[in-house]
């Protein structure tokens, strides 16, 4: 996933059942909106990692016909501004997540909700721009957003295969 930081931190994925919930709450929510296509139904996915300067949260509206998605990335700084003082306690730290990655839901809610309202706009250089784009949501809280048609899918599979390509190496040149 393209992090909006160029810092050399390195990421951790946010667990696969944290995700899970925040599908389903898009599923439901928008679910009037999701189109039905060959019998198929279009559907989200959502991929997340921090980092220690960054929480990453990416929705991609998913079309089970066709490869290509609507992909909304979310970015926060963190840990977020309004978290409370970190003392290195897991309840301060899982509060501080929470936190960063409902500011990130609800941005993406607000993109998808104009998304199905103005009647999926295809023209994404008019309508909406590729790179980052700082939304302010209060005094204190800026969620960073991207929207493209990336398949996070796909990237996670050619990275799984790009990395599981390197280790084979690294066994072969140590025999």
């Amino acid at each position: 996933m393209e992090r909006r930081k160029d810092t050399p931190f390195e990421g951790t994925n946010l667990p696969r059942d944290y995700l899970k919930l925040v599908e389903d709450v898009f599923n439901k929510n928008f679910s009037k909106s999701l189109l039905v296509e060959k019998g198929k139904r279009e559907f989200f996915v959502v991929y997340g990692e921090i980092y220690p300067d960054e929480l990453l949260l990416v929705i991609s509206l998913k079309n089970p016909t066709n490869l290509r998605m609507t992909t909304c990335y979310a970015s926060v700084d963190y840990p977020p501004p309004a978290a409370k003082p970190e003392s290195e306690n897991q309840s301060s730290v899982s509060e501080a997540v929470q936190l960063a990655v409902n500011q990130c839901v609800d941005a993406v809610a607000g993109f998808f909700a104009t998304y199905f309202e103005d009647d999926r706009p295809m023209d994404y250089d008019v309508e909406y721009r590729q790179g980052w784009t700082a939304v302010e949501i209060d005094k204190t809280t800026r969620v960073h957003m991207r929207i493209n048609r990336d398949n996070p899918e796909l990237e996670s599979e050619a990275d799984e295969i790009l990395k599981n390509d390197e280790d084979t190496k690294k066994k072969h040149r140590l025999h």
